[in-house]
């Protein structure tokens, strides 16, 4: 891949690592502040604590994409980006930008997919 397709990917990649990035600092803080006016009932508590849970997965999804990104922009940097990590096969360019930090060809994707569902 020529170096200005990976400057193109590594804008891409920054871009949607600050994007995940501001999520995650927002459900942390959403988290952080419900119940603390001092006025709730078991039901307002319950409703907190399960709105406290759904935040922490969603930040969970949010952190293990932003790894994603990171392994991505490390693999621009030692020249692994656009290789399928099974096949070694070039990744399809509509691939990578649906999904700039793919690891997998589709074929290799959909393989795993249907060995691990």
């Amino acid at each position: 891949m020529d170096k200005k397709k990976l400057e193109e990917y590594r804008k891409l990649l920054l871009a949607k690592r600050s994007e995940l990035a501001s999520v995650v600092i927002n459900h942390r803080d959403e988290g952080t502040h419900l119940g603390t006016d001092g006025t709730q009932d078991l039901a307002d508590e319950a409703t907190n604590t399960s709105t406290q849970l759904l935040s922490m997965r969603l930040s969970e999804t949010e952190r293990d994409l932003i790894r994603q990104i990171d392994e991505a922009l490390e693999r621009i940097e030692t020249g692994g980006f656009g290789l399928c990590g099974i096949c070694g096969e070039l990744i399809s360019t509509t691939r990578l930008k649906a999904l700039p930090y793919a690891l997998l060809c589709i074929d290799c994707k959909q393989e795993e997919e249907l060995l691990n569902p």
